[in-house]
């Protein structure tokens, strides 16, 4: 039996056609992967980051790595120190340091005024106290 040249296209087509078929619905699937991560990211980070604890895991026991939990002078108890992605102590740290700095700062410059300034303060108070009269 003898295949001419239009039976060889057809088979063809069709062999090549379910093929077609299935690349075309994976293109068509392609466009949401980048969707389907970024929702998988951040369904990670609001269940507090399972997923990425666990893949990071390994990583930190054979780092060694042994965190200290910071404890403050007073004499409460020693609170475990969870695992965080920004270190929230630090931050506090630094903002208590800086609000004792600012303060700092104003007793020293309260102290050291000078007598003028100390005038001017007084004028001051006592123009704010008689507009609120009026």
């Amino acid at each position: 039996m003898a295949m001419d040249a239009s039976m060889v296209e057809d088979v063809m087509f069709y062999s090549s056609s379910s093929s077609w078929i299935i690349s075309v619905e994976w293109n068509e699937l392609r466009q949401y992967v980048p969707l389907v991560v970024i929702l998988g990211v951040l369904v990670d980070i609001v269940l507090g980051s399972p997923l990425a604890n666990s893949v990071l895991k390994p990583m930190r026991d054979a780092s060694g790595l042994v965190e200290d939990a910071w404890v403050d002078a007073s004499d409460a108890p020693p609170m475990t120190k969870y695992k965080e992605r920004v270190d929230s102590e630090a931050i506090a740290r630094e903002a208590y340091d800086q609000a004792m700095g600012v303060k700092d700062l104003r007793e020293y410059l309260e102290k050291n005024k000078t007598e003028k300034q100390k005038m001017e303060e007084l004028r001051s108070q006592i123009d704010r106290q008689l507009m609120d009269d009026m």
